[in-house]
C-alpha cells in the first residue's frame, strides 16, 4: 500500500470525511479488499444492528417514445417510429394488479421523453392507479422526466411537482444521472437535462417533502474523475436536503446502442460501488450520509446467505445496497491492518 492511500485509509478509519481528491486517491490506487473494508466499516459504523430488508416492486416502462436522443440507449425510438407504444391505462393496471397479487405494492415507472403526454396525462394516470390501489407506492418519473413534463407542459418545475404529488406521486428514482458532469452529457445525449436541472428537480423534490434515490450510470465515455465529480455533487445536495434514500450505480449495458463500447469488468464495478457506498468515513459522496430512518427508505434491499468459509466481506447493507461474497483463496492468506477489517468467520 503507497503512503498516499495510507494516509487516506487512515483518515477514513479515524470516522474523517474526505475530500473529492482524496476519494479518486483510493478509487485509482488502493486495492479492491482495502476499498471493501472501508466501504464495510463505514455501513458498520451506521447500522451496527446488521439489519437488511426489502420491498417487492415493478418497473413500468410506460413509453418508449423519446426525443432525448441518448447514444448508450437501447430502449427508446423516436417520435412516430413504428416500433413506438404509449401502455394504455388497462395495461398499466394489469400490471400493478400482477405485482399485488405477488405481494408487491410499489411501481417503479418510467418512461421515454414522449413529446405528446403532458402532465395531464401523468395526473389522469396517477389518479386512476390510486383510485383502484389506495396504498400504491409511486416511485415516479425520474428528474429528466420532470425537466422535459415542464418544457411540453409550459409549467414551472415547482408546479409539475406539486400537481403530480396531489395526484399520487410518493418519490422520485435517480434515474437519468448518467454521470453528472456536462462536457461527459453532451457527448452523450441531445436533449435531456443538464446536470443542474437533474440537481434542481431533486432539490426542489426534497424541499417539497418528497423523497428520492440517486444512481450513476458509469463505464462508457467517463474518466474515473468523472465519477468522483458526479458523487460529489450528489453529496453536496445532500449536504442541503438529507433527501436521498438510497444510491444505486450500474455499468453502461453497450450491446444494441449507438454508442457500443465493452462493459466495465466486475472489479471495476466493486471498486467504483466500494468508494461510492462506503459512508460518511470512506467517501466524498457516499450515499451512507442520508442515514436515513428505517421509515425514510423505500427501496430495501433482500439479504445475502452466508456459507461456512472465510470471506472477505464487500457489503453495504440496509439501506444502500449489497456488495457480498468475494471469497479468499482456500489456504492461509496474509492481510494488512485494513483487509483485516473486512474477515469475518462465518459459521
Amino acid at each position: 500500500m503507497s503512503a498516499r492511500v495510507e494516509a487516506v485509509a487512515s483518515k477514513a478509519l479515524g470516522g474523517e470525511r474526505i475530500s473529492a481528491d482524496e476519494a479518486l486517491v483510493l478509487l485509482e490506487r488502493a486495492d479492491l479488499v482495502t476499498l471493501g473494508a472501508l466501504a464495510d466499516l463505514a455501513r458498520r459504523r451506521l447500522h451496527p444492528d446488521r439489519v437488511v430488508t426489502y420491498i417487492i416492486d415493478r418497473n413500468v416502462n410506460y413509453t418508449n417514445v423519446c426525443n432525448a436522443f441518448c447514444t448508450f440507449c437501447a430502449f427508446y425510438r423516436p417520435p412516430h417510429h413504428d416500433e413506438g407504444y404509449v401502455l394504455s391505462f388497462e395495461t398499466i393496471e394489469k400490471k400493478v394488479q400482477e405485482t399485488y397479487e405477488l405481494g408487491g405494492n410499489q411501481i417503479l415507472l418510467q418512461g421515454g421523453h414522449n413529446p405528446e403526454l403532458k402532465i395531464e396525462y401523468y395526473e389522469d394516470l396517477f389518479r386512476r392507479l390510486k383510485t383502484r390501489f389506495p396504498d400504491l407506492w409511486l416511485h415516479a418519473l425520474s428528474p429528466p422526466e420532470i425537466v422535459h413534463i415542464h418544457k411540453v407542459s409550459r409549467i414551472t418545475i415547482p408546479e409539475t411537482l406539486e400537481r403530480l404529488r396531489a395526484a399520487g406521486l410518493a418519490s422520485l428514482p435517480g434515474g437519468g444521472a448518467e454521470i453528472l458532469v456536462d462536457s461527459v452529457r453532451k457527448r452523450m445525449m441531445k436533449n435531456k437535462a443538464s446536470s443542474d436541472e437533474w440537481l434542481g428537480v431533486m432539490e426542489e423534490a426534497h424541499r417539497q417533502g418528497l423523497r428520492s434515490t440517486a444512481t450513476m450510470m458509469f463505464g462508457h465515455i467517463e474518466t474515473r474523475a468523472d465519477r468522483i465529480e458526479h458523487l460529489a455533487k450528489l453529496r453536496g445536495l445532500q449536504d442541503r436536503t438529507g433527501g436521498f434514500t438510497a444510491f444505486i450505480g450500474w455499468t453502461f449495458q453497450p450491446g444494441h446502442t449507438e454508442m457500443g463500447g465493452t462493459e466495465a469488468t466486475t472489479v471495476e464495478y466493486l471498486r467504483t460501488m466500494a468508494v461510492g457506498m462506503g459512508g460518511t468515513a470512506a467517501t466524498p459522496a457516499a450515499l451512507l450520509l442520508l442515514n436515513p430512518t428505517e421509515e425514510e427508505c423505500e427501496f430495501k434491499l433482500p439479504s445475502f446467505t452466508e456459507s461456512a468459509s472465510w470471506d472477505v466481506v464487500i457489503d453495504t447493507a440496509h439501506p444502500i445496497g449489497i456488495l457480498s461474497g468475494f471469497r479468499l483463496p482456500a489456504g492461509p492468506v496474509k492481510v494488512g491492518p485494513y483487509q483485516a477489517l473486512a474477515m469475518k468467520r462465518v459459521s
